[in-house]
């Protein structure tokens, strides 16, 4: 089998390719239908990991998990081949637009929508890692934005041979980093989130992994803040017309049987105008969940693919420089003493 869009191949397995979506950490992501007329989308590995027996191994394993996996913020598992010359994998087709497109198109997303973005992934996460797996490619490029909430695959990220195995912290720092992208576009701004926000999104980007919240504390966190809830779509106007075109597209496409002619190009989108080592302390008793702390710094990496001119990469492991926001670098607030006030009685 010809690699999609590398020669004109424009099929795989028993589906027919309609169009490159996105590229998610070096695998391609493509639009598809059955030869019934049913819509999926495929995601084909990078051709380097397909030589290697191991990687088709940890393919096949996370595939069987996710099989087994429901969750209203996860895009089920419909089929794969990890055998195949090139693995690729099917999952349902969701109408929706990705996370990085609506923010490069139409700016970041509003308090509201950032509580139900945070709140979808942490939801998805808690039940990928309940079941003992690690997404590990939680991103901007990845999060598909739907009218029902945030949307991730159910299989995120296998690792090559060698490769360092993601842990579930490392999960909590994606999110923590995808979502302040949503709340600041390319430039992250830890002031850009609200002060609903600010705290727990600061906690997952700690740098220590032990200080950093679950995916189930975030969401007890938020629930538990008690904020009115969202009324109507949790998103822009401008983002849901996009969502619906873009769906449009793919249908007009599906029926016209551009699968089986010239391969389409992938859609170009213009982008619009603690104190010494904190602890992220989370109290679930009682029925509350408190966030102890004030803002630190962190850092952000993009990943070892390049990201497009302009625009952030996918954030790696905190470890690097800091971050600096708008206005300068975040620096350490000096350790306060207690004060002794028995002294004075």
């Amino acid at each position: 089998m010809n690699h999609p869009g590398a020669d004109g191949a424009h099929r795989i397995g028993p589906y027919a390719l309609l169009g490159r979506e996105r590229t998610v950490g070096g695998s391609e992501v493509f639009a598809a239908r059955t030869d019934e007329g049913s819509l999926v989308t495929v995601t084909v590995v990078a051709p380097e990991l397909a030589a290697d027996p191991e990687f088709r191994d940890r393919f096949r394993a996370a595939v069987e998990v996710a099989r087994t996996l429901s969750d209203d913020f996860l895009v089920p598992v419909v089929d794969a081949d990890a055998d195949a010359p090139v693995p690729w994998l099917a999952t349902r087709f969701t109408a929706g637009l990705p996370l990085r497109q609506a923010v490069d198109r139409h700016g970041p997303l509003s308090e509201p929508a950032l509580r139900v973005l945070a709140d979808g992934l942490a939801r998805a996460l808690t039940a990928l890692h309940a079941a003992g797996m690690v997404h590990g490619e939680v991103s901007p490029d990845s999060v598909l934005l739907t009218m029902e909430g945030p949307r991730i695959s159910a299989v995120g990220r296998v690792e090559a041979t060698g490769g360092p195995a993601p842990s579930p912290t490392d999960d909590m720092f994606h999110l923590g980093s995808t979502v302040l992208f949503a709340a600041s576009g390319i430039e992250p701004d830890t002031d850009a989130l609200p002060a609903s926000l600010r705290d727990v999104i600061d906690g997952c980007l700690y740098t220590d992994p032990p200080d950093r919240p679950t995916a189930e504390q975030l969401v007890a966190y938020l629930k538990h803040q008690n904020l009115p809830s969202l009324k109507g779509s949790w998103l822009p106007s401008s983002v849901t017309a996009d969502m619906a075109a873009a769906t449009a597209a793919v249908g007009s496409e599906s029926a016209g049987g551009i699968g089986r002619g010239t391969f389409p190009p992938p859609p170009e989108f213009s982008a619009v105008a603690g104190v010494s080592r904190r602890k992220l302390i989370i109290a679930l008793a009682g029925g509350a969940a408190v966030l102890g702390g004030t803002t630190a710094a962190f850092a952000l990496f993009g990943d070892s693919s390049p990201a497009p001119e302009g625009r952030a990469g996918r954030p790696g492991p905190p470890h690097g420089r800091p971050l600096r926001r708008a206005g300068g670098p975040r620096r350490r607030p000096p350790r306060r003493r207690p004060r002794r006030a028995d002294r004075n009685r």
